[in-house]
Parts: C-alpha cells; structure tokens; sequence
C-alpha cells in the first residue's frame, strides 16, 4: 500500500473508514480505501505550504479533515477544510499567530493547538497555544506552553493534550529534547517533566520529528532523527525505536523498532494496528512513499527486570542476579561498561534465566552491568545498574526482604530473597531477654 508520491510532515486522520493524508512534496490530498487497497488522488488543498515546507496540523471531525497552519506559503495561519463527500476545500477563521509543525489533539469536539515554528526568524519556536471550535469557527487562546518547542509530537488520552520532546531552538543542531509538556483544559494549566515536581517521567532519550498517537491506553513515539546520530541513531541520524509511554504507571518501555528507520512521519491508529506513512528516511529534508503497519495488539514488549546485584567471587569472576519481573520475555540481554554511560552488549541467556557468570573480567578493573529483558516484539527499558571490581572474593550481599510468618505456637516460618554469592546462609535469633543473636540454623 505504498503512497504514489513522497512525502514527509504528513497530516492524516481517518475518516468514515478511509485514510487521508496530506503533506510535504505534494500538493494531492491523498485518500486510502481500505476494501480495495487503492489509494486516490483527491482535490487540491489551497495552500499547500510550498511542498517542502507544510507541515499542517491534521485532525478529523463531523466527517470533515480539518489542516491547520504550515511553515510557509501563505498557510501560515490558515484554517483548511476538506470535505471528501463534495471533494472540496473552504477555509475557516485564521489562527492567531502563524506556525508550522505544531503539536495538536482533538479533545471533546475541539482542536488544541501549541507552539510551532515560524520561518521567519529562522524557524524559531513559539510558545502559543489556542483551540478552535470547528461548530462556531472561532479561536480562543489558552495558557502558553512552559517551553517553546517545534518538531514535536502532539495526542491526546481523551482529556489532556500531551506534548512530547521537540526542538527548544530554530534549525541549530539538536538533537532534540526529553521533556513532556502536558495541558488539561479543565483548569487552563500546563505541568512539565522539567519540573521535578509534576510526577512526569521525561522520555528515554531525547526526541524531534517523530509521530506519536495515543492507542489502547499508552502513547506510542515512532522514530524521529538528531544531529549527533547517537542514542542508537542510523548512520542517516533517523531512528527506528519505538518508545511506549503509559500514563497510568507514568514509565516507559520500548516496542518492536520499525522496520524502516525514519523522521518525519504520521502515526495513524485503525482497526486494531497503527499505520506510518511517510517520513524521510535521511535527518533533515527528506521523503518517502513508506506505509509501515506496526500490530499493537501482538504480544508486548517485556517488563525490565529489577534488583540487579554484582558479586566479586575471584579475580576472574562476577556473579550476577536480578529478579525477573516479566512473564513474556524470550531472553535477557547482559551489558557492561567500564564508565557506567557506555555500555555494551556482553552476553545473552534465556528466559527465566535470572543469573550469571562474567568469566572475561580483568583483575582490579571495575565493571558496571544492566539488564534488559527482549522478545520478538521488543526490548525493555534496563534494570537498575550494578558494579562490581574484578579481585578477592567479596561477602555476599545481605539477604533482602526477610519475613517471619508465625503458623503455630511452635513453628515460624523465614523467607527472603536468593543473595548472589551466597554458599550457605546463617540463621540467628534474639528472643526476650536475650542480649545477642545465637546461631539457629
């Protein structure tokens, strides 16, 4: 179902079960019957944003594609609006400040629209924020964003507009940023990640002209490209991760990567699956005819596993140990680092494996170590860290989570967590009047 032209800083939306996409590169409105699997050229919109340089706010509603905004080409602030049953286009009451590349939701028969850039000064971001109501046609400006931002990714839980990562500055290198910005309309405020007071986790790594749609309760964030071409970046500097964010437990995971790596795309939930259609596939201006299907209902992502010790049993040897805390995983991955910020892959074990042997250590070096938990769909975020010099054996860690449950006037029963390294384990008790621990067991 590849698109017949390019493009890239797409707007769609689906409507009355068909697709339609509108975007850089093109001047057609594009529309995608799923039944026959044909995609059809639709009327012209007015102001296109010059081809290279829409980047429109899409949404769909009361059967109409409503595209807002543009980086230049007279649609700056312009109000386009596609009706596919006439196949024609009118325009609505203008934005009040020009931008393209404005984050924005669909929120209770209203679109919210935030920041963007403005081409002139040199894509500078601005901080606005405004809806406009499609029934009466007219704008009210909001509370502005904490931070200005462009090439950022807007959607919605049904209730709040959500605003993840972006450019803080005009075209300068960037890699992007971590921060979530988020707005609730009922009292007309916004909270940020940057604030270490919101409760809002950051996203993993930082993030610019990717997609995000909100789909079965989590945000999903596709691709994305930076200047720096690291955070496991293509040589391109695009990306193919997928980040997960779940806003009831506030964490995130990461999902099955895309097959192809790309920025500037449209992420579009229908029927189950989300469709990524276009985007370049080489950070900055670039364009493509890609319609990728990502399954969100297969199976998910592992959850990462936690209490990750290191023990030093020789000069020559590490243990390790975590918990496993997923049910789903086909394989752990084991890395290290020497500095405790790069780490690389050392070894992998399989599922339900939740112990190893380092055998390659040097003495006296110090070693960092995470785990990460994996399956076809996707790998998770990594366990807490843990270090360990190469040396003299060390003692093991104290046993954790010790519990004492009495089952009769004669008979307790312990239980406590597996401490890597351990050989034996020493049971002692006090009892009253006693000034020490004897041993017991």
């Amino acid at each position: 179902m590849e698109l017949p032209s390019s493009t890239a800083e797409a707007g769609g939306d689906i409507i009355n079960g068909r697709m339609y996409i509108a975007g850089e590169n093109t001047q057609d409105t594009w529309e995608f019957n799923f039944t026959t699997g044909v995609w059809t050229a639709r009327a012209i919109r007015p102001f296109t944003g010059d081809n290279s340089n829409a980047e429109h706010s899409t949404h769909a509603f009361n059967g109409r594609l409503y595209l807002i905004g543009g980086l230049s080409g007279g649609a700056e602030n312009k109000v386009q609006i596609f009706d596919p049953a006439t196949n024609t286009w009118t325009l609505g009451a203008d934005r009040p400040w020009n931008a393209g590349s404005s984050p924005s939701a669909l929120i209770n028969g209203q679109i919210y629209v935030a920041a963007g850039a403005v081409s002139t000064p040199s894509y500078a971001p601005v901080n606005r924020v405004a809806k406009y109501n499609p029934t009466t046609n007219t704008w009210t400006e909001l509370a502005p964003m904490p931070s200005a931002r462009h090439a950022t990714m807007g959607a919605t839980d049904g209730t709040k507009l959500w605003v993840f990562g972006g450019r803080p500055q005009g075209l300068e290198a960037s890699d992007g940023t971590t921060t979530v910005q988020v707005y609730d309309p009922a009292t007309n405020t916004w909270a940020t990640s940057d604030d270490p007071n919101s409760g809002l986790a950051p996203i993993p790594r930082p993030v610019r002209g990717a997609s995000v749609t909100y789909f079965n309760g989590e945000f999903y964030i596709f691709g994305g490209e930076n200047s720096s071409g690291g955070w496991g970046a293509t040589v391109n500097k695009v990306f193919d991760r997928v980040d997960i964010y779940n806003p009831q437990t506030n964490t995130w995971r990461q999902g099955r990567p895309m097959p192809t790596a790309r920025h500037a795309t449209v992420a579009i939930p229908h029927q189950g699956k989300i469709y990524i259609v276009g985007g370049g596939v080489v950070s900055g201006t670039s364009f493509s005819k890609g319609v990728e299907i990502y399954d969100a209902g297969a199976n998910p992502t592992p959850v990462a596993p936690t209490n990750l010790v290191a023990i030093t049993l020789s000069p020559a040897e590490i243990a390790l140990g975590w918990t496993e805390t997923s049910d789903n995983e086909a394989a752990f991955e084991i890395l290290r680092s020497l500095d405790g910020v790069n780490y690389s892959l050392l070894a992998t074990v399989g599922a339900n494996v939740t112990a190893f042997s380092d055998l390659t250590v040097v003495d006296g070096t110090g070693y960092h170590y995470v785990v990460r938990a994996k399956n076809a769909t996707g790998t998770s975020n990594p366990s807490n860290s843990a270090s360990a010099v190469a040396g003299q054996p060390q003692p093991p860690a104290v046993p954790a989570n010790v519990t004492a449950t009495a089952l009769s006037t004669a008979r307790v029963s312990l239980a406590w967590n597996t401490s890597v390294g351990a050989t034996l384990y020493h049971i002692e008790r006090r009892g009253p009047g006693q000034p020490t621990f004897i041993l017991v067991g």
